[in-house]
């Protein structure tokens, strides 16, 4: 029987252990200078000759010797004898000191006179002016920019000691095909070590991935004792948890030392170091959230130590739109959107499911709630680990609730104006309370209607209006089973229902009531099934009769649909903003041919309605 570890180690005390354990290896390599940007320079680079090499002049004009042309005047100009033609960058002859402009001069036959008195160097590009033989261009440890490369070039340097480390990756799982692949249920396309390469490939590395290994102890001791003696730092991918089919700890064990299983850190909680013939090894979980948590808390960490390109992060301060919850004794990383709300940054948590790898490719950064927090409480002043530039904030537009497609294709034609639309998943009730504190730029809602009736209880009645509704589409909603079960059937079959506050949960409910069904004469009605998938997923399977989805989902599954009403997906916006730039180009867009043909398109929406702008009163706190 597989044991769980009995102690996490703490964050901090393993990011000691593997800096104390595993000094820079001082790997190098030498590359051509076309290859150079973002590397680090391992040795300090000198000019190989001056630049320029010789006096150079920096006008057309003529070269003369200053002291011929002292005196010179408008009134009073001085005839030379001694002087030569030069254009801008050619050499200075030998015995001249000074250029004069070709405008300053009158030549006639043979002669030269000058209106203007010159000085020693005047107008000319001294030899080494730019550098010095010898001199030095580039310290040890600086990370190549491409300005850099035009330089170096120039001062004839055509290839560079840089910084490097070689890392086999490994992958392992029984369950795993590789990329391009379709998985079979409860299978998982091999993409950990796909990012880790171009990640570490980004910071200077040299990666080889393996071929996925079998979760087996043999297998694995196989692969790693092979990787071991090609590269400096070994990284396992899966296995590293407690599961019946978990080996990692076991062969890094048999095969080194196992330094610490298990770090008191979300996600990443299971991942293990080990040292094999003197080289690090980690165990890298093999969910995607929990990998890449790894990979840039501990190995980047580790590779920065040993002198490699780290990537560029910035750190502000900003206001968290929602609370945020943690466990105590766990550094918590926590995926987030940002932008600018008003006159201050406004960041949004991701979902923080080990498998949402979307999380990642949402997110413009992350939040780290020290292991001695609880989390942070919404409103409250957060430090912001950003991964893109600053400014690009400004640009961003900031939703809080319901996340469709219909949302996702106003978003990406929002870019082509200038705008990035971030919608963050959360409860409706929830986002409008985010939107009437003004820490977000609008509100994702879903509201259910049949006929007349539309759910309206999410906003206040109260007199005032100060927000809009502006609808973006609508999909159908219905009973979706294997033989068309209807609305007076739902009394005499297993039933899969949403989780409350969700449209289909809403919908029925009001339709139940209308019809005089309760709750408890409707089998399995307390049973939730959390996505559109898993309802069809329970009825395909036989645990479920029926369950409320959209059309179009019952359709995809090949199942019988019963029309029961609508959902209307709208985004709530202050009606200060009706003249923004962002509103104005939203409206835009959801009245054109070209949403309603891009919506068409993945088919289920009706767009009718889209664009259309409708008061709402001030919301319930």
């Amino acid at each position: 029987m597989k044991r769980r570890y009995f102690s996490l180690t703490s964050f901090e005390d393993a990011i000691r252990i593997m800096k104390e354990t595993f000094p820079a290896p001082g790997v190098t390599e030498r590359i051509p200078l076309e290859q150079a940007v973002g590397r680090v320079i391992a040795e300090p680079v000198y000019a190989p000759y001056s630049v320029p090499e010789v006096n150079l002049s920096v006008m057309d004009g003529i070269a003369v010797r200053s002291a011929d042309t002292q005196g010179a005047m408008d009134r009073n100009p001085v005839t030379l004898e001694h002087f030569q033609r030069v254009n801008t960058g050619q050499v200075i002859p030998q015995g001249y000191d000074a250029v004069i402009m070709i405008e300053d001069v009158w030549l006639g036959d043979g002669t030269c006179r000058v209106r203007k008195s010159a000085f020693p160097g005047q107008f000319i590009r001294p030899a080494g002016e730019d550098i010095r033989k010898g001199e030095l261009v580039l310290p040890r440890s600086h990370i190549v920019r491409p300005f850099d490369i035009g330089a170096l070039a120039t001062y004839g340097i055509t290839n560079l000691l840089v910084s490097s480390v070689s890392i086999g990756l490994i992958p392992i799982g029984d369950e795993l095909v590789p990329p391009g692949a379709r998985p079979k249920p409860g299978g998982a396309v091999e993409s950990n070590t796909l990012f880790a390469r171009h990640y570490f490939s980004g910071m200077g590395a040299t990666c080889y991935r393996y071929p996925i290994t079998w979760d087996d102890p043999e297998s694995i001791t196989t692969a790693l004792s092979l990787a071991i003696e090609e590269h400096e730092l070994v990284l396992l991918f899966g296995g590293s948890s407690a599961g019946t089919r978990d080996y990692a700890d076991q062969v890094i064990s048999s095969c080194g030392t196992l330094l610490f299983h298990g770090v008191g850190m979300k996600p990443g909680t299971p991942v293990m170091l080990g040292s094999v013939e003197g080289k690090p090894v980690f165990g890298v979980p093999g969910f995607p959230i929990a990998a890449a948590c790894v990979i840039k808390e501990f190995v980047a960490r580790l590779l920065e130590w040993w002198g490699l390109a780290p990537y560029p992060i910035f750190t502000i301060k900003a206001e968290l739109a929602q609370r945020i919850a943690s466990d105590l004794g766990y550094e918590e990383f926590v995926q987030i959107s940002a932008a600018r709300v008003g006159n201050r940054v406004s960041v949004m948590p991701h979902s923080r499911g080990n498998g949402v790898q979307m999380s990642l490719v949402r997110s413009d950064g992350l939040i780290q709630i020290p292991a001695s927090y609880e989390g942070y409480e919404a409103g409250e002043e957060v430090f912001v680990q950003l991964t893109i530039p600053p400014a690009h904030l400004d640009r961003n537009l900031l939703v809080c609730g319901a996340r469709d497609e219909c949302i996702h294709i106003l978003g990406d034609l929002l870019t082509p104006r200038g705008f990035s639309l971030h919608c963050c998943n959360t409860l409706d009730s929830r986002a409008l309370v985010t939107l009437r504190e003004g820490r977000c730029h609008a509100a994702s809602v879903a509201l259910p209607r049949t006929g007349s009736w539309m759910a309206s209880d999410l906003f206040d009645t109260a007199d005032g209006t100060t927000f809009m509704r502006v609808t973006v589409a609508e999909a159908e909603l219905g009973l979706a089973s294997r033989n068309g079960v209807v609305l007076d059937d739902l009394t005499g079959i297993r039933f899969i229902n949403r989780a409350r506050g969700l449209p289909a949960r809403t919908l029925t409910d009001k339709l139940l009531q209308s019809s005089g069904i309760t709750p408890q004469e409707v089998h399995g009605y307390e049973t939730q099934a959390k996505s559109e998938e898993g309802v069809i997923t329970a009825i395909q399977n036989d645990s479920a009769d029926a369950g409320v989805c959209r059309k179009k989902t019952a359709e995809i599954a090949s199942l019988s649909w019963t029309h029961l009403g609508y959902v209307s997906y709208n985004l709530v916006i202050p009606l200060s903003c009706l003249g923004d730039p962002a509103t104005i180009s939203i409206l835009a867009i959801l009245k054109s041919g070209l949403y309603r043909d891009a919506v068409d398109c993945i088919g289920g929406y009706s767009t009718a309605g889209s664009g259309q702008v409708s008061p709402v009163f001030p919301m319930v706190m």
